[in-house]
C-alpha cells in the first residue's frame, strides 16, 4: 500500500517486469509539477503538510506518450526472465544468483535466439 501505478498515456504500463511503480512520495511530487494524472485514491490515507491535505494517489497516467524501443535487449538478466528462471538441462528452477549462461540451451542442442 505505498507504491502509486503508473501508466503510459496510452493507459498501458510503462514496463512489465518490474511493474512501473514508484513510491507514492515521487507520485504526489508528479502531481504537482502536473506530469500525471491521478485517476485513482487510496481509501482512507491522506498525507498532511502544515497547510494542506492530500489524498495519496494508487493510479496515475502519464500526460505525455513515451514511445519505448520496439524490440527487447539481450541481457542475462532478461534471458533468465524470458525462460523463467529455468534450467534448460535439469529442468530445475533456481535464484538469479545462482543461474549462469551455462543454463541455457545452446543454438547445437535446439536453441533459440532472440
Amino acid at each position: 500500500m505505498s507504491d502509486t501505478l503508473i501508466l503510459n498515456a496510452n493507459y498501458q504500463p510503462l514496463s512489465w517486469l518490474p511493474l512501473s511503480v514508484i513510491p507514492w512520495q515521487q507520485a504526489i511530487k508528479l502531481q504537482f509539477m502536473d506530469k500525471i494524472k491521478v485517476l485513482e485514491y487510496y481509501d482512507d490515507w491522506q498525507v498532511h503538510s502544515p497547510s494542506i491535505t492530500m489524498n495519496v494517489p494508487a493510479l496515475a497516467i502519464t500526460k505525455d506518450y513515451h514511445a519505448f524501443q520496439k524490440g527487447v535487449r539481450f541481457s542475462r538478466s532478461n534471458m533468465y526472465l524470458r525462460d523463467l528462471f529455468l534450467c534448460q538441462y535439469c529442468s530445475g528452477t533456481f535464484d538469479d544468483h545462482e543461474l549462469n549462461i551455462d543454463h541455457v540451451q545452446p543454438l547445437s542442442k535446439g536453441g533459440k535466439t532472440i
